[in-house]
């Protein structure tokens, strides 16, 4: 192989092969339904009541629920926008760090 010439890789086959639209559309719809929840709950955070009587919103105002909201929201938010990732080209390569432990 001359040194000009380049070694074809996986990602150069990923990026020559494009996901159907419907799939493409599925997973953006997918990371962006669960964005209401999570901008709900990052509301209840930042103290507004969100639909909550003053009462009701009382047990929201501890440290703990408002760590656990957060999690949640974390928890939820990064597999959905991980879905992208399944039709996309940077969904089926590995980072380098682990293409060196595989």
């Amino acid at each position: 192989m001359r040194p000009t010439q380049r070694a074809h890789s996986p990602t150069d086959a990923a990026l020559a092969s494009s996901a159907p639209r419907w799939t493409v559309r599925s997973a953006h719809l997918a990371a962006l339904v669960v964005l209401p929840a999570g901008l709900w709950r990052i509301a209840l955070v930042l103290g507004f009541p969100a639909g909550y009587t003053a009462e009701g919103f009382a047990g929201f105002e501890t440290p703990g629920a408002k760590v656990w909201m957060l999690f949640l929201s974390a928890a939820t938010e990064l597999p959905a926008l991980l879905t992208i990732g399944l039709v996309r080209p940077w969904g089926e390569v590995l980072p380098r760090p682990s293409a060196r432990r595989a």
